[in-house]
C-alpha cells in the first residue's frame, strides 16, 4: 500500500539549534539563521543557510544546509534514512553527504542542480538531453538495487518519483529522500519512476495521451538502461508482460488516490493500458 501523504509540522528551528550547537563545533546564531522550507512527504524539511550581520551570506564553507525534522518516537525511521545514505555513499552511489546526526534531526548537504521532474518536462531542453536523464536515473537505479541486494537496510530507494532525484551541472544523478526506504521488492521502484513520468505534467491527465508519446519514448529508456546496467536481459527485468502492466495499473492507481487523482485516471485505463503494452512489446522485441 501506498504511503499516505500527511502535512508536515513546522520546522522547529529552536530546537535544532539547540541541538546543533550542543552537538558540533562552531555553533550557530540563531539570529543568524534563515530557513527556507522544502517538499517533502512526511517531514518538516528546510534549506538551513546563514546571514551575516551586514545581510551577506555566509560563504559555502558555512554554507547552505538541508535539514529534515523527526518528531519524538520516530528516531528509528531517522537512523534507517542515516544507515541508507551512509550505505549509498560506501557503494559509490550519489547521494547527499550526511552533515551530522541529531536528537530529532539528519543534517545533510545541500545539493545544487534541478530535480529531473524540471529536467524531464522543460520543453526548452532537446527530447535527446531529457532521455540522455532518463537513462542516467536507469543507471543510477540499478547501482542502487546492486548496493543493496541482500542488504538488511533497505531493499528498495522508496518514493521513486522524479522530484525525489536531483541533476547537477556536472551531469551527475542524485538521489534524495529516502525515508520509504524498506525491504519491499526493488522493482517497485521502476514502477513508482514510470508512473512519475506518465503523470508529472504535461501528462497523462493533463493533455490527450498521443501528445505526451514522446513519455513513454521516456519509460523505454529507463527500462533499457536499467536492464543494461544490472547487465540482465529485458526479459529478466519484465518477466510477464501481463503481470508488469497490471502490477503498473495497480501502483499508478495507488498513487494517483494519494494526490487525490484517482477518479481522473481512470476513465484512462483502456488507453494507458493500450500504450503499456506496445512498450512492453518494444522493449521485449529488442
Amino acid at each position: 500500500m501506498a504511503s499516505q501523504r500527511r502535512a508536515t509540522g513546522r520546522f522547529p528551528a529552536g530546537a535544532f539549534v539547540q541541538q546543533y550547537n550542543a552537538r558540533c563545533p562552531g555553533g550557530i546564531d540563531a539570529r543568524l539563521l534563515r530557513t527556507r522550507d522544502l517538499r517533502s512527504r512526511k517531514h518538516a524539511t528546510v534549506e538551513v543557510s546563514f546571514v551575516q550581520c551586514d545581510g551577506r551570506v555566509d560563504p559555502p564553507t558555512r554554507g547552505a544546509m538541508v535539514v529534515k525534522h523527526f518528531e519524538d518516537g520516530e528516531q528509528d525511521l531517522l537512523r534507517r534514512e542515516q544507515a541508507v545514505l551512509s550505505h549509498a555513499a560506501g557503494a559509490g552511489i550519489a547521494v547527499p553527504a550526511v552533515v551530522c546526526v541529531l536528537d530529532n534531526f539528519l543534517v545533510l548537504e545541500r545539493v545544487e542542480g534541478r530535480t529531473l521532474m524540471d529536467e524531464v518536462n522543460d520543453e526548452a531542453l532537446p527530447i535527446v538531453y531529457r532521455k540522455g536523464v532518463i537513462a542516467g536515473l536507469g543507471e543510477w537505479l540499478s547501482k542502487f538495487h546492486a548496493a543493496f541486494a541482500g542488504s538488511p537496510i533497505a531493499r528498495r530507494r522508496g518514493d521513486a518519483n522524479l522530484r525525489n532525484f536531483i541533476a547537477t551541472q556536472a551531469d551527475a544523478i542524485v538521489g534524495l529522500d529516502f525515508e520509504e526506504a524498506s525491504l519491499g521488492d526493488p522493482q517497485r521502484d521502476l514502477h513508482e519512476i514510470v508512473d512519475s513520468i506518465l503523470q508529472s505534467r504535461p501528462g497523462i491527465l493533463s493533455v490527450q495521451i498521443a501528445a505526451i508519446a514522446w513519455k513513454f519514448d521516456l519509460c523505454e529508456c529507463l527500462l533499457r538502461s536499467y536492464a543494461a546496467a544490472s547487465r540482465k536481459r529485458m526479459n529478466d527485468v519484465i518477466k510477464d508482460p501481463a503481470t508488469f502492466i497490471d502490477t503498473q495499473f495497480r501502483i499508478m492507481q495507488e498513487l494517483a488516490a494519494t494526490r487525490g487523482a484517482l477518479d481522473g485516471l481512470l476513465p484512462l485505463v483502456p488507453a494507458i493500458r493500450k500504450e503499456l503494452a506496445c512498450l512492453v512489446d518494444k522493449v521485449l522485441s529488442g
